[in-house]
């Protein structure tokens, strides 16, 4: 891929797999994480009482970790990132499977089957390809397979190692 996808910020202990590994960021009043090791999310919105979850699949909200020192809720989480691909979770017992699909180039004899709406004559140079999905066990590993480069502050290289049971 020619644009690299870089991951950076300050770690912090991860209350879902305990690993420091959680990037923390925070704008406009809201701080965020992504945990690199374990794949799960959250922000200061995740609390009990909101409704940011209205529209979440209900298999992501079944797999949401309750953080007792912050007050919120931590989720899988779901990567789109239009020029590279999708990662979703998808729960096999107590394992988590991480999905991933590529975006690819559609030739260009074939791009008139995918119109852009509200665009009449542009169509899409690119689609995800869902016939070749990739599943990795390590959230890790799937985040990697979308090109990302992970520099981050104390970031524990055992990540690579270990996958995280829900």
């Amino acid at each position: 891929m020619s644009e690299e996808l870089k991951l950076s910020g300050k770690t912090v202990l991860c209350p879902v797999c305990s690993k420091k590994t959680a990037i923390e960021e925070n704008a406009g009043g809201i701080t965020s994480w992504m945990c690199v090791s374990c794949g799960f999310t959250a922000n200061t919105t995740f609390t009990e009482n909101n409704s940011e979850f209205k529209g979440t699949p209900q298999s992501i909200i079944n797999m949401k970790h309750w953080d007792a020192t912050r007050n919120i809720f931590w989720i899988p989480t779901v990567i789109n990132i239009p020029s590279r691909g999708l990662i979703v979770p998808e729960k096999h017992g107590k394992q988590i499977i991480w999905s991933c699909m590529l975006m690819v180039d559609i030739p260009p004899e074939e791009q008139h089957n995918y119109p852009i709406a509200d665009s009449t004559g542009k169509f899409y140079e690119r689609k995800l390809d869902a016939t070749k999905t990739l599943q990795y066990t390590r959230f890790y590993d799937a985040i990697k397979s979308l090109g990302a480069i992970i520099e981050l502050d104390g970031l524990d290289e055992n990540v690579k190692e270990e996958k995280y049971d829900a």
